[in-house]
């Protein structure tokens, strides 16, 4: 199994003992903002189905938890084949928990992501939407060093568009480390 671990991050594909945390989280109104109805149990079960399909090719939906205190689950960091249209491209996303907003942790989880996609995974890109109000993902997006790219389409809204070819990207630091370190209490 994989796990990334960062300076107080512990990642790994979501397990289907944390089917409570997730769907806690995709039913949150200011983590889902633009979903305007409740998140349904089928939805949340196709996410876990979609990480452990996606698990051998080192990707998924990663459950990411804080190694510095009790294992808090902060929320999720997703590495995800991007669209049909581009099968070699990869896209990364995070969602956390709002009491984790404003901390540093999507940027850290974005960080190890990335650098896990570009080491291990090797797509031609690795691209990030957000939709152009959605101010903190722009700033992390920024953080990690995705160029802008326009406006595209995305889940049928405009979204901005940002993406890294691997050839251009450098990593900052050793942002994670795979099966390294302690993981903590949840890994």
């Amino acid at each position: 199994m994989i796990e990334l671990v960062t300076e107080r991050l512990a990642l790994r594909p979501f397990r289907v003992e944390d089917r409570p945390l997730l769907a806690g989280l995709m039913r949150d109104p200011a983590v889902f903002f633009w979903e305007t109805q409740p998140v349904s149990d089928a939805a949340v079960d196709a996410v876990l189905e979609r990480t452990r399909a996606l698990e051998p090719r080192a990707m998924g939906w990663f459950s990411a938890f804080r190694r510095d205190d009790d294992g808090t689950f902060v929320g999720t960091v997703a590495l995800k084949p991007a669209d049909a249209a581009r099968p070699a491209d990869a896209e990364i996303s995070w969602h956390l928990r709002p009491a984790c907003w404003g901390k540093g942790f999507a940027t850290e989880g974005a960080r190890a992501i990335l650098d896990h996609a570009m080491r291990v995974v090797r797509p031609e890109r690795v691209v990030a939407y957000a939709l152009p109000d959605n101010i903190r993902s722009l700033r992390v997006i920024r953080r990690v060093g995705l160029p802008y790219i326009g406006e595209r389409q995305h889940a049928g809204l405009p979204h901005a568009f940002f993406a890294l070819s691997r050839t251009a990207y450098r990593p900052a630091a050793p942002a994670s480390s795979p099966n390294s370190g302690h993981p903590g209490p949840h890994a």
